[in-house]
């Protein structure tokens, strides 16, 4: 009896215990929501944008930036046929899911169990949200189900057109390009606006791997996934055939194939180097606090006025022609002497011991040695006094080399002359003997 009586109290307990617990799990998930009610701001992401250097009348000179080259766009300024290919590449059903697709989860765990490559099981959303939020290199259980919770909570609070706008601007698509708009003049050299099919399918095959699917460094790999794209948008409406193999002709044909994988940064355009570089090393003094002049996306005016500056470039480009000229013109005239003093001596002896290699092998020690060292080691030391900034060790070097090479002129001519007379004294002496 006392054990009958016992079981309604534990029953009430557990029952008490579930309630506290599934009360408490539900309060928080409750005021997790709630919380991101009140703080989400998906859109106001933290963008690494250059900062831009102009001139007196606001004409770019240059702009400052880190590895990380982005720039925003809308996506009503976008070309439809760019979207159509990100659609088609990434998430068909983008507009029709509510953030995620089950049997794009379920096939993407199936290919994980198989070993087998079916495809990724991420949405448009799920990446963007991988990416604000995750480590999308980490390949766990955990980040996935995490990335999954942040698409719910973004497609809850924003259209699907800003979520792919968010992605437009923020996704990589290689060479350390941030955004639809930086690549497109990474890959093209024209912005996003006058992009073609044959460039968008170019564009939304480095999402998978950037680094895998590079244009100028695995052309023919790049070519067929791009094939691929163009193949797929014409199955599903976007393009008509004719179009699309006309795009991609003519992309291949314009296509640069001396080019290379550089980065975006190394590729930027700047009208007026030198003095783009004094005011980077300005900045750097003046700058106080957070802000970064390579991805705060300043705006830097200066009293620099570009066409005086080229035309400043065009006076120096023709003196330093003329002092190169002026330069040889006296390097002549110093091979000319030693002519004049050497080669007709070298030239008597020759006759006389019958050396006809003798006045030969003077002119092409010289001429060797000039061109050794106006081919190797002069640009060498022009290299070397612009990377240190030292004008003197230009000047230094060149007047010692100068003074070396009529030296060696001099030293191996002698030097020759007196070989062969021994050489072909030795050989009279044994003709005596004999």
């Amino acid at each position: 009896m006392e054990k009958k009586k016992i079981w309604p109290y534990v029953l009430v307990l557990l029952l008490l215990c579930n309630a506290i617990l599934f009360g408490g799990l539900l309060g928080a998930g409750l005021a997790a929501t709630q919380n991101i009610k009140n703080t989400e701001n998906f859109r106001e992401m933290e963008t690494a944008l250059p900062s831009r250097l102009l001139d007196i009348n606001g004409e770019l000179i240059t702009e400052f930036s880190s590895d990380e080259k982005r720039e925003l766009i809308s996506l009503e300024k976008l070309p439809q046929l760019m979207k159509d290919a990100l659609l088609t590449r990434e998430d068909r059903i983008f507009y029709e899911h509510k953030g995620f697709s089950p049997k794009a989860i379920i096939r993407a765990i199936i290919g994980v169990l198989t070993h087998n490559t079916l495809g990724g099981g991420s949405t448009l959303t799920q990446q963007i949200a991988g990416t604000l939020y995750c480590d999308r290199t980490e390949m766990t259980a955990s980040r996935k189900i995490k990335e999954l919770w942040w698409a719910i909570q973004m497609e809850r609070r924003y259209s699907k057109n800003e979520i792919l706008e968010l992605y437009m601007n923020k996704i990589y698509f290689g060479g350390g390009t941030y955004g639809v708009n930086a690549a497109s003049k990474y890959y093209f050299g024209h912005s996003a606006l006058y992009i073609t099919p044959a460039e968008a399918a170019i564009l939304v095959i480095q999402l998978s791997n950037p680094a895998y699917y590079n244009p100028f460094e695995h052309t023919n790999r790049a070519k067929a996934r791009q094939q691929t794209v163009l193949d797929a948008m014409v199955e599903e409406g976007y393009l008509k055939k004719e179009v699309a193999e006309d795009s991609f002709d003519s992309y291949w044909a314009n296509f640069d194939y001396t080019r290379t994988g550089t980065s975006a940064y190394a590729l930027r355009e700047d009208k007026a180097p030198a003095f783009s570089e004094y005011v980077r090393r300005s900045l750097s003094d003046m700058i106080y606090g957070a802000d970064n002049m390579y991805t705060a996306g300043l705006t830097i005016n200066t009293t620099l006025n570009l066409s005086h500056q080229k035309a400043a470039d065009d006076i120096m480009k023709d003196y330093i022609a003329y002092a190169n000229n002026q330069y040889k013109s006296d390097l002549k005239k110093r091979q000319n002497n030693a002519f004049r003093q050497y080669i007709p001596m070298a030239s008597l002896l020759s006759l006389m011991f019958n050396l006809p290699s003798l006045r030969v092998s003077s002119q092409r020690n010289e001429v060797l040695a000039l061109k050794t060292y106006r081919e190797k080691i002069n640009p060498v030391i022009d290299v070397m006094s612009i990377m240190l900034g030292m004008d003197t060790l230009k000047t230094e070097i060149v007047n010692r080399g100068n003074a070396l090479i009529q030296q060696n002129v001099e030293k191996t001519t002698i030097e020759g002359t007196m070989v062969a007379i021994e050489n072909e004294t030795g050989y009279i002496d044994a003709l005596v003997g004999c």
